[in-house]
């Protein structure tokens, strides 16, 4: 592990890694350690994941740790409005990947006929997790989306100035078009809050982001906090 890259500021928040295997065993490390100081304070822990390829290695890793799970609550930070059994669906990624019996997972999909209906039925279901969280977990995609937070979207401003802890996403950009996400108010509470992303491109974006405010309008740049030992940027080719 070193620091990451000439085309961003050298910090402590910053961290590359030579491939995605040796970024997902740190990730883990981190994110277990975290989780573990959690229920040493309060009796108990909580995560907020993302779905997609890039975090199922950092997934495989992190199930293994050797963690009273029982006490750790893990939730999403955004779902696609489909089934469980769906492949868009992310909670069904997660409990292939990453959940065993023991967590305490908290889903975002409740069965009902949208997300819009859903809202408050899933607001009850985050406000009696741990909070704040104890870790974060974002992903980011090529437009600067995180979540289903996307740039542009009519939904985006709600997203970002909401007390809510989450809000339904109608005409995603990105299909399915119905989804629930987490708001930035409950993202940004996290205790550490990650961007966790692979490639250069995605490098090169945050890279911008960081250095000039042209990109601060991006959805992703809510969430760029240097305040040490509190965000992280965990990046691999």
């Amino acid at each position: 592990m070193r620091t990451i890259p000439e085309t961003l500021p050298s910090s402590d928040f910053l961290r590359e890694f030579p491939d995605q295997q040796s970024l997902a065993q740190q990730l883990a490390d981190d994110v277990a350690l975290w989780l573990a100081e959690g229920i040493n304070r309060r009796g108990k822990a909580s995560l907020v994941v993302s779905g997609g390829s890039t975090p199922k290695p950092f997934f495989e890793v992190l199930r293994k740790k050797d963690l009273p799970w029982e006490k750790v609550y893990v939730t999403l930070a955004d779902e696609r409005w489909v089934p469980a059994g769906s492949p868009d669906s992310t909670e069904k990624l997660v409990r292939e990947h990453l959940l065993n019996d023991r967590m305490q997972f908290v889903p975002l999909y409740n069965g009902a006929a949208s997300a819009r209906e859903a809202e408050a039925a899933i607001e009850q279901r985050l406000a009696a997790m741990p909070r704040p969280f104890d870790a974060v977990i974002l992903g980011m995609g090529e437009d600067g989306h995180t979540a289903s937070l996307f740039p542009g979207h009519p939904a985006l401003e709600e997203g970002l100035t909401t007390k809510k802890l989450c809000l339904a996403v109608e005409d995603s950009p990105k299909p399915p078009p119905e989804r629930m996400t987490l708001s930035a108010h409950a993202l940004e509470s996290g205790k550490r809050v990650v961007i966790h992303i692979t490639g250069e491109e995605k490098r090169g974006l945050l890279s911008r982001i960081i250095e000039s405010q042209a990109a601060s309008a991006l959805p992703i740049a809510r969430f760029i906090n240097v305040k040490k030992g509190s965000f992280f940027i965990f990046w691999s080719a």
